[in-house]
């Protein structure tokens, strides 16, 4: 995924798109399993009903791995995934 097109998801969303290199990543991206280490390609930080509705179909449009985020202690590390987009609703 290329960052013009992680900049449009960005513009898209009402809260934030975390993306590799930005300097938060490396918490936003982290699980309470310290056994699962993923690397997702963009973590959109939803505001909203809309912004997941705008993350999964940028997940389908750009035919990515989708993972959902959800605040909670999964110890299976199904809430991120390798280069794909994570929605993160942990707010």
């Amino acid at each position: 995924m290329t960052g013009v097109a992680t900049d449009r998801l960005a513009a898209s969303v009402e809260r934030e798109v975390v993306r590799p290199g930005d300097p938060e990543y490396g918490a936003v991206s982290a699980v309470f399993n310290g056994m699962i280490d993923r690397r997702p390609a963009a973590i959109a930080r939803c505001a909203g009903a809309g912004d997941v509705v705008t993350a999964v179909n940028y997940a389908r449009e750009h035919a990515l791995p989708l993972a959902v985020y959800a605040g909670s202690h999964g110890v299976t590390g199904h809430a991120v995934c390798d280069d794909g987009l994570v929605i993160d609703l942990g707010r």
